[in-house]
């Protein structure tokens, strides 16, 4: 249970209090042990928090939850679920050579091939676009006489994270930084309608991705420093060139705010702002602080008089000067706030 050669993952808060229950052991009758491969893993959905992925699990079952089987009635698909499996429609679970004969310890085993969309729960975009994603595979016991206090069956994956990962398993302007399985435990915040609590064993599988920093730089960030480059240009000009001056900071705000409206598309909502939205919104900020400068410094040339207007004009260079330095040290000082809060 730990990661391939690469960096680690964190696990969820709730996936944290689950791995505090005392783990499943192999010498426990009632483990089943759980191998997955996932051949493929595409179609990565940020806005939809979805990905698709497909490939084999397998079960070994144990004798006594053989007869825990056959005396409630549960088929080998009903055993286990993917519990973050949407569109169940359009997903395909289907059970390889059922009939195959039992292993020496007197155990089955049982494989799958699977084919479905899955749901990523949480997706952490404070430093977006250079945050990292894990993209969760839950595989939870679906029976509910596995849940039973009195008959509990535990899942344990096999040892190591070593082949979990198939050829396919790379998703274009990510790289892969490493997988983590392990197991847990998960009580619902219910009952169900039954006399007690249940608690369902689990096994996570988290695929850890981080984005290509360049592919994102010269995305997002590039297109935004070229803009703020010709907004923070602007006061360059003499400040005889009003109507120069005052085009310019309406035209990068309107480009700065199609730039958002469509990074913003691509990622779900969110109640806080993101690395990339705090640069953004300084950039509001800056154009529309030059604009206001550049009607002050129109107004004042239309109002002095020839022999003071190069004085004016003086005193808004240095103005304009002031604001430039200004504004590009509050650029560096908002991108180190934005990515270290």
């Amino acid at each position: 249970m730990g990661f391939a050669p690469a960096a680690q993952a964190l696990p969820t808060a709730r996936a944290e209090s689950a791995a505090a229950a005392a783990p499943a052991t192999p010498d426990d009758p009632l483990t089943v042990r759980v191998g997955l491969h996932v051949r493929n893993i595409y179609g990565l959905s940020l806005h939809e928090q979805t990905f698709k992925a497909d490939g084999w699990y397998w079960l070994k079952v144990p004798p006594a939850v053989l007869a825990l089987m056959n005396s409630r009635g549960i088929s080998p698909k009903d055993m286990v679920e993917f519990v973050n499996q949407v569109d169940n429609w359009d997903g395909l679970i289907e059970l390889l050579d059922e009939e195959q004969p039992p292993l020496q310890d007197g155990s089955r085993l049982f494989s799958f091939r699977f084919a479905a969309n899955f749901y990523v729960n949480e997706i952490d975009q404070r430093r977006s676009p250079f945050e990292s994603i894990r993209l969760p595979l839950i595989l939870e016991t679906d029976a509910d006489s596995f849940a039973d206090p009195a008959s509990r069956v535990r899942l344990l994956p096999e040892s190591g994270s070593r082949g979990l990962l198939g050829d396919y398993s790379s998703i274009y302007g990510y790289q892969l930084r490493g997988v983590r399985v392990r197991a847990a435990d998960h009580a619902y915040p219910t009952a169900f309608g039954k006399d007690s609590d249940q608690t369902y064993s689990r096994v996570e599988i988290w695929v850890e991705y981080s984005p290509d920093p360049w592919a994102m730089f010269t995305q997002w960030i590039l297109p935004l420093l070229l803009v703020m480059c010709l907004v923070l240009l602007a006061p360059t000009l003499e400040g005889t060139l009003g109507d120069a001056r005052l085009a310019i900071p309406p035209t990068a705000l309107l480009t700065l705010v199609f730039m958002q409206q469509s990074y913003k598309a691509e990622m779900p909502p969110t109640s806080y702002l993101t690395f990339l939205d705090q640069l953004f919104i300084y950039g509001y900020v800056v154009s529309v602080g030059l604009f206001v400068l550049f009607l002050w410094g129109s107004n004042q040339m239309e109002a002095a008089s020839e022999d003071q207007r190069e004085r004016v004009m003086r005193r808004i260079n240095r103005v304009d000067v002031r604001s430039q330095v200004a504004a590009l040290i509050g650029f560096v000082l908002v991108a180190l706030i934005a990515w270290y809060r």
